[in-house]
């Protein structure tokens, strides 16, 4: 028996005053209604109401009862109206980690937009170029470049990324210029 949905019978047998329009409202049949505050009286092991053929009481049991449960209905209501509140504005702290140059290019300036858009969040960045332990640093979010070794981290691509190696004529003139890339490991 779902005890929220039979405490839901209950008091809109209550407020009603009668099983019969009590079930039109839960677009329930009366017989179904009234087995259902039947076995809640019985799983409770005690009367709630007082039956008669013109109308309905509540007995004390019963009225403590009542009193309680639409606390409890209103509280679960509040509850669930507030879950879709926290999850069309999330309301936490980010702890994020990037590569410096990236966390400074790339990532910097977009947060000013995206707190915009989520004021209630806050951001916790921190740039270095150090492998750094999600679990052990408490992080959230790292943004890593290059080829990510054997993990069980969830991993998204964001982009891709190409090297290109430059240098200046002055360390050309002194090193030599290489004549194939496999040269560049003799190269600082």
């Amino acid at each position: 028996m779902d005890s929220l949905n039979v405490m839901e019978v209950f008091v809109r047998v209550v407020q009603a005053g009668s099983f019969s329009e009590a079930a039109r409202n839960l677009n329930l049949t009366p017989s179904v209604v009234s087995k259902q505050v039947s076995r809640l009286e019985n799983r409770l092991g005690a009367g709630l109401i007082n039956r008669t053929t013109r109308r309905l009481g509540l007995k004390e049991e019963g009225s403590a009862f009542f009193e309680r449960v639409q606390r409890i209905l209103t509280d679960v209501e509040e509850a669930e109206q507030a879950v879709p509140h926290l999850h069309s504005a999330p309301r936490a702290t980010l702890k994020l980690n990037a590569p410096v140059v990236f966390g400074r290019a790339r990532i910097a300036p977009l947060l000013p937009g995206y707190l915009a858009q989520y004021p209630e969040m806050r951001i916790d960045l921190s740039t270095n170029d150090r492998y750094v332990d999600l679990m052990e640093e408490g992080l959230d979010l790292v943004v890593r470049i290059g080829e990510l070794s054997d993990s069980s981290l969830i991993a998204r691509k964001l982009a891709m990324t190409r090297r290109i190696v430059v240098t200046g004529e002055v360390y050309l003139k002194k090193r030599g210029v290489p004549n194939k890339p496999s040269n560049l490991r003799d190269y600082n």
